[in-house]
């Protein structure tokens, strides 16, 4: 699902289909979820809602800002820290994952979290366009698989 006119031109130019609303009956081989977690006021609700969209045996992509050394980083400038920090600034991220509580996440929703060289090679045969055409994600993605039946 993408909302931006822009994406979704410069997506379909690249071969992909993008969707720009959903309706209940939808379902796809991969889910892209790039930078939504930290803003739902619910994420397990989310992370639901996208399982249910998910075709038996599909992936779920999801990319979130990593909160891995946030703490420390806080702590060790007296609360205040030398820079801005993705996962928790600015202040609509309402939800701050790790690489532990968004695999617990996924797992606690069913999904089998997938190595990136496996979800590599499934991408690359599933995509009309080389893996080479899609953007790099930062901070944390991680890759789920939804059960086959």
């Amino acid at each position: 699902l993408e909302l931006s006119e822009k994406r979704i031109a410069y997506g379909r130019q690249q071969g992909l289909n993008m969707v720009p609303a959903l309706t209940d009956d939808q379902q796809f081989h991969i889910i892209y979820a790039n930078q939504v977690l930290e803003h739902v006021p619910d994420p397990k609700a989310t992370m639901n809602e996208l399982i249910s969209h998910t075709l038996p045996g599909g992936v779920i992509c999801i990319s979130v800002p990593n909160s891995d050394g946030v703490p420390s980083e806080i702590k060790a400038h007296g609360g205040r820290p030398r820079k801005a920090l993705m996962p928790v600034q600015p202040l609509e991220h309402i939800n701050s994952f790790t690489h532990t509580t968004l695999a617990q996440l996924g797992e606690q929703a069913g999904l089998a979290l997938m190595p990136v060289s496996q979800w590599r090679r499934r991408l690359a045969a599933m995509l009309p366009v080389p893996t080479t055409k899609i953007p790099r994600l930062g901070g944390l993605t991680l890759y789920f698989r939804k059960a086959q039946g």
